[in-house]
Formats: C-alpha cells, structure tokens, sequence
C-alpha cells in the first residue's frame, strides 16, 4: 500500500483517493493471482459467485454480472471514471483475501485496518491493561486497611 503523506491537506488525499484504491486493488489481485496461480477470469468469477450467493450486484446499468472488462477498468488507476461500488470492493476484498484497498480508504482519515490476528492481540494488550489497573487498585485499597 502506498502510504498517503500526513503533510497533505484532506483535499488532496481526497482527490487522490480513487487512484490510490485502485492502485491497492491492482496490486491485490496481482498477489492474489500469482500466488494461487488463477487469472483475472478467476477472480472475476469469484466474485460473481460471491456476490451471487451475498444476493447483492456488483455492477450497475444493465449488467447483471460482473465482467472482465469491468474489472480491468477498476484496477486501472488511469480509468477515475470507473470505481466499484462499496458493495463490489467488500467483495474483491474477501475474494482476494486483502484489505489494503480498505486500509488505503481509512488513511484518508487518519485511521487504520487490522485483520483479526491483530484485533486479537489489540485486545489482549487493551485486557492486560486492565488487569493491571485493577492490581494497583486493590492494593491501594489494601493499603486503606
């Protein structure tokens, strides 16, 4: 993922939201496809079967199936015109298994994606925390004693 400077005002990231997520997108289902040995075609039908089973549509107009062309044009930053719908990039996210296009829209606002590994240790981290805040309280209250 290509990280979005903090120094940039919030118009500018804005502006350069759809080409960053779709740059992500791109990168994506490169990985993807290289490392499960499938092609685009692939992917694309993954996602109409997803969104088949999800009962939700992926493209707009009289499309009732996703296409490869459609696809291309989503992961070409040079195409601004043509962005999946947040429906569609729930659904590439899960068919590839990423989140950085997700993680690209949250640095627009400072914030962040985790996976649920690291929501795991967050957590536990956040409990830990607490434990030891109650510690210092009851020996406080030992010390009322």
């Amino acid at each position: 993922m290509k990280q979005l400077s903090l120094f940039d005002n919030v118009a500018n990231r804005v502006a350069l939201l759809d080409r960053e997520i779709k740059s992500a997108m791109n990168e994506a289902c490169k990985h993807f496809c290289s490392r499960n040995r499938v092609s685009r075609e692939e992917v694309v039908d993954r996602m109409n079967a997803l969104a088949l089973q999800a009962g939700v549509r992926l493209t707009g107009g009289n499309a009732k199936q996703l296409s490869d062309q459609i696809l291309a044009k989503w992961l070409s930053p040079s195409s601004p015109e043509h962005m999946p719908s947040h429906r569609a990039l729930a659904v590439f996210c899960d068919v590839v298994g990423s989140l950085e296009p997700l993680a690209v829209q949250a640095a627009v606002h400072g914030g962040t994606v985790i996976d649920e590994s690291q929501r795991l240790r967050l957590e536990q981290a956040e409990v830990e925390d607490q434990i030891k805040a109650l510690q210092r309280r009851k020996k406080q209250l030992e010390s009322i004693r």
